[in-house]
C-alpha cells in the first residue's frame, strides 16, 4: 500500500480491486443463506464461508487503505468499500 500510494493510477486501480473484493461479501452472504450451497460440500459453499470468515481481516486492510489514500478518487472508492464490507460482516 505504501508503494502504491505514491502513484495515483496505481492506487486508484488498487482501490477498485478493494471495492470489487468488498462487493463479494454481500454476494457470499446471500449465497450462504441458501441451504443447498451452505450445507453441501460444493466449492462455492466452502469459498463463501471462507470469504465471510476473512471479513475482519479485509475490514482492517480496507481501513488501512483508506488511511493511506492520498488522492480524491481513491479516497472515495475506499470510502465506498469500507461500509459495504462492514455492513456485510455485521
Amino acid at each position: 500500500m505504501l508503494v502504491l500510494a505514491k502513484s495515483e493510477t496505481a492506487y486508484t486501480r488498487y482501490a477498485k480491486v478493494m471495492l470489487a473484493i468488498s462487493l463479494t461479501a454481500p454476494i457470499c452472504l446471500g449465497l450462504s443463506s441458501i441451504p443447498a450451497i451452505s450445507q453441501s460440500k460444493v466449492f462455492l459453499g466452502w469459498f463463501c464461508m471462507g470469504r465471510l470468515m476473512a471479513s475482519p481481516v479485509v475490514i482492517v486492510a480496507m481501513g488501512m487503505s483508506r488511511l493511506f489514500a492520498r488522492f480524491d478518487r481513491s479516497k472515495r472508492l475506499t470510502l465506498y468499500a469500507l461500509p459495504i464490507e462492514t455492513m456485510s460482516w455485521c
